[in-house]
């Protein structure tokens, strides 16, 4: 029902860019002019004070600014009567905090009128990227009071950014405190709290609201993809909104404990995500890990996991796992109502979602309700306290609790309680949308199902695999077949469908080209490559030739290194080799054309095919010696085998190898070089080389003229043996050209020192 709104929110979060406003003259910052392009540049608390005086420009934090005791001590800098830092008026420019910090702001703002409290007062431009760490913001009005770290009143947009500190709204006839803003009826998104956040007054007649992000969420407020780590104590309390009121709460979760207590005739309310939602407000895709309680003396004590108090409003695709607890106080009390979705539950039957008013959750969270006397009336149930109205697709998992607090009430059949095995199971959750919304593995820690947007255990990574098409024809929605691959934090990795991704952005069905998706899947955002082509190209061009281009007749093509694109207008679309049509006589000789066709083009290269192919060349030896002298180089004979197929079979042929043959070495470097390479007809095969310098006399090439020699040239003339040609110059010790007995006899008298 919501994942077209959804999709659009997240799109929103992920795309931000800021509005161009107007544009400043030179200002006392560290640079810029102000505007979008070229922001002003802070770097100090003075000069973040001055955007007060430029409060429709755009700016951008160049570092972290950190304040001191001294800024707010009598005679600081930032004193202002012991209130410390003054809230910004009227922001509708641009601040970026850059993922720097604003650390140790100290704000107290006490008003007879309404009071504003925060780095800001009323935004209605954009902050983003921006962190606040021990920050103290305080509001105290006999009017109404709003206090938020980033801005007491958000109307703009506030996304990135993370609050940590005290928040605290008190003693005004309205109170109203939250992490990130005290009101909120623009948007938030991907914002965090880990700060502690109250309001409280003496008059307990009235409002006061406190919400880990928002103290209220009104008039279509947005509240999409925030985290709630901090306590939250107040009136009425929730881990992502006090009160949601005609707004939206989606894809948030809260991990901080939830608190409300009162002695007085106070109401309380206290939710795991809302403490109290009204006129047609909706939450989504949100879940509670952490403890809600809520004790009260004199009046109602009512919290649930989701939402204490849902009134006209929808929950939809959440679940609670945390412990739910009221408390009466005195005998007093009239009624504890405990649920773990919505503590109480109303919605009038004219409303379109009367039969659904709750849809798709379930709880596993443990549920106490604790009277002090028999005067408390309490209503404990997994699904809700109590309801008035229809729920649908609710679950929970077998303990001493109804799925509706109220005895034998007439829609407890809406609820189904799950033996602990079925519970693990997906086919369990009938109506859940286990395609989009939902996701159950029993590999998983989690044994319950998680939430596609936003999981208890994020995934770290999420990659298509090979085998998941991305080639789509132009007018038709993308289908992902396949399988894709999650990873965690503690390297558990799944392989799933690859239809199960939820897509953040659509793609333009009607554009060729590749386009840049966003995608989610357990809490991991996500992008990938798309391709959009006609049906048929204009051409196709043949980038790289395949490295194989001479065949024997009948062979088949090798094609694995060819290079083929498709020209779609002027997108060019690289195109697989086993995707097309090959083409060609195949009883052809010599120059023989290919064609390549691929959906109705076509591109065309030549080939050369012959009767017989070498197949592989092989050495005698794998070592070759030459002599070197002057630049001549002398090689002893070495013959080559060379391996030809034909079309009818094979033959063999030696060839004798000569220095011409030899490449890939240095031929100027004596001694030892391996890998060179002989070389025929194109095919090559290592060999060792050995370079030896010419020297008259050394017949065996070991460099020294001896006696050794002596006998070698002695068994060569008696033709005993054969004397490497390699070293048949060195033979010729006279000179003479030949090798002969003068050569025998100079040698001798060389030995003997005559010669």
């Amino acid at each position: 029902m919501f994942k077209k709104v959804l999709s659009f929110f997240i799109v929103c979060c992920l795309i931000f860019t800021s509005i161009p406003l107007s544009v400043s003259a030179a200002a006392p910052f560290e640079s810029g002019t102000g505007s979008v392009d070229d922001p002003y540049v802070i770097a100090t608390a003075m000069q973040l004070d001055k955007i007060r005086n430029y409060s429709d420009s755009h700016f951008i934090l160049k570092n972290d600014i950190e304040f001191t005791e001294e800024d707010f001590s009598e005679n600081g800098n930032f004193y202002n009567d012991s209130c410390g830092w003054i809230p910004i008026e009227n922001f509708s420019g641009s601040l970026n905090g850059n993922g720097f910090t604003i650390a140790y702001l100290y704000s107290y703002v006490e008003s007879q009128d309404t009071a504003y409290a925060g780095l800001i007062a009323e935004n209605s431009g954009t902050v983003s990227n921006l962190n606040l760490y021990e920050c103290y913001v305080v509001t105290d009005s006999l009017n109404e009071a709003y206090a938020g770290a980033i801005a007491a009143v958000n109307t703009g947009t506030i996304t990135q950014c993370y609050s940590h500190g005290y928040v605290y709204s008190v003693e005004a006839y309205s109170a109203f405190a939250g992490g990130i803003c005290g009101k909120n009826t623009g948007t938030v998104s991907i914002c965090m709290n880990y700060a502690m956040i109250d309001s409280e007054g003496e008059n307990f007649a009235n409002d006061y609201y406190s919400g880990g992000i928002a103290g209220l969420n009104t008039s279509e407020g947005i509240l999409t993809y925030c985290y709630n780590y901090g306590y939250v104590y107040g009136k009425t309390a929730g881990g992502i909104a006090g009160l949601c009121n005609g707004a939206y709460i989606a894809i948030c979760k809260n991990e901080g404990a939830i608190n409300t207590k009162t002695e007085g005739y106070e109401f309380l309310c206290s939710g795991g995500i809302a403490g109290k939602t009204s006129n047609k407000s909706a939450i989504q895709c949100c879940f509670n890990a952490m403890n809600v309680s809520a004790s009260a003396s004199k009046d109602n004590a009512i919290a649930g996991g989701i939402v204490g108090h849902n009134v006209n409003s929808q929950i939809a695709d959440c679940y609670n796992r945390g412990s739910i607890f009221t408390t009466a106080l005195s005998a007093e009390t009239p009624y504890l109502y405990t649920g773990g979705i919505a503590g109480l539950n109303s919605c009038d039957e004219t409303l379109e979602f009367y039969n659904e008013s709750i849809s798709c959750v379930y709880n596993i969270g443990k549920l106490y309700a604790t009277i002090s006397s028999n005067y408390n009336k309490t209503r404990r149930g997994n699904i809700a306290g109590d309801t008035d109205c229809h729920v649908k697709s609710a679950y929970f998992e077998k303990n001493d609790a109804y799925g509706i607090g109220l005895f034998k009430s007439e829609f407890e059949s809406d609820t189904v309680c799950l033996g602990y095995g079925d519970s693990q199971k997906a086919e369990s959750y009938e109506g859940f949308d286990f395609d989009n919304m939902w996701w159950l593995h029993t590999e998983s820690e989690f044994l319950s199902p998680q939430l596609t947007l936003i999981s208890e255990k994020p995934a770290t990574g999420v990659s298509l695999q090979s085998n998941v098409n991305t080639v789509f024809i132009v007018g038709n929605e993308p289908e992902f077949s396949g399988k894709m691959r999650v990873r965690f934090k503690d390297d558990d990795i799944i392989e799933i469908d690859a239809s199960k991704l939820i897509l953040l952005t659509e793609p333009d069905i009607y554009k060729t080209g590749y386009q840049t998706l966003y995608a989610i899947y357990a809490g991991h955002t996500f992008q990938f490559r798309i391709t959009y082509i006609k049906e048929n190209p204009d051409s196709i061009v043949i980038n790289k030739l395949p490295d194989k281009l001479v065949y024997l007749r009948g062979e088949e093509l090798d094609l694995r290194w060819i290079s083929l694109s498709a020209i779609y207008d002027d997108f060019e679309y690289y195109i697989n080799v086993n995707d097309t049509e090959i083409s060609y006589d195949k009883e052809a000789l010599g120059d023989v054309e290919v064609t390549v066709t691929y959906k109705g083009a076509s591109a065309s290269f030549n080939i050369n095919v012959v009767s017989e192919i070498i197949t592989r060349i092989t050495p005698e030896s794998t070592s070759i010696v030459l002599q070197k002298s002057g630049d001549n180089l002398i090689m002893d004979k070495n013959v080559l085998t060379v391996y030809y197929k034909t079309e009818t079979g094979g033959y063999q042929k030696k060839v004798n190898i000569t220095p011409d043959m030899l490449i890939q070495y240095d031929p100027n470097k004596l001694g030892w070089q391996s890998s060179a390479l002989v070389c025929y007809e194109g095919y090559k095969t290592f060999v060792d080389i050995c370079i030896t310098e010419c020297k008259p006399g050394d017949i065996n090439g070991d460099t020294i003229v001896d006696t050794v020699d002596l006998a070698n040239l002695k068994l060569y003339l008696a033709q005993i043996t054969t004397l490497p040609s390699a070293f048949a110059i060195s033979a010729d010790f006279d000179g003479s050209s030949k090798v002969d007995t003068t050569d025998l006899a100079a040698l001798k008298l060389h030995l003997a020192n005559i010669l």
